[in-house]
């Protein structure tokens, strides 16, 4: 529904992404898997056990997750967003770049109050306090490199 909902938003197609759809893959697990405990009392019903690919298994299989698990969980649904809004960040930049230059509306005098909004839709400023981007820019130097990226 991920990949269904943002071609129809933003008319782009995120499955030609592989990291992104290996990630997708994972997390799709995941949904199976809390389904299972959410709702089968953590059972792993037949349907759950095809769609995760478990070849047939005499008995119930139950599942049980410990921290491990839970902390596996976590990775994959944070690498998850992480993947998905650098894709989009990619797809809004770059439109900003070129396509909106073309549009009747376009007023160059409005450049940087655009990108600043696109900036602040994707920039994180949680994992910034915490030092969780690896290599930090400024909204200006990431318009400047977007502008030379897409011109």
């Amino acid at each position: 529904n991920i990949i269904k909902t943002c071609r129809k938003a933003l008319n782009y197609d995120f499955s030609k992404n592989t990291a992104l759809s290996s990630i997708l893959s994972e997390f799709d697990k995941i949904c199976e898997l809390r389904h299972c405990i959410a709702h089968a009392g953590s059972v792993l019903s037949g349907k759950n056990a095809a769609k995760l690919q478990i070849s047939k298994h005499k008995g119930f299989i139950t599942i049980k997750v410990g921290y491990k698990e839970i902390q596996e969980c976590l990775a994959i649904c944070m690498t998850l967003v992480a993947c998905f809004n650098t894709e989009c960040f990619k797809v809004i930049a770059q439109r900003w770049a070129k396509e909106w230059l073309n549009l009747a509306s376009w007023n160059p005098s409005n450049e940087t109050r655009l990108f600043k909004d696109v900036w602040h839709a994707f920039f994180s400023v949680i994992d910034s306090n915490n030092g969780d981007i690896e290599e930090p820019l400024s909204m200006v130097r990431c318009k400047n490199i977007v502008k030379k990226s897409f011109v």
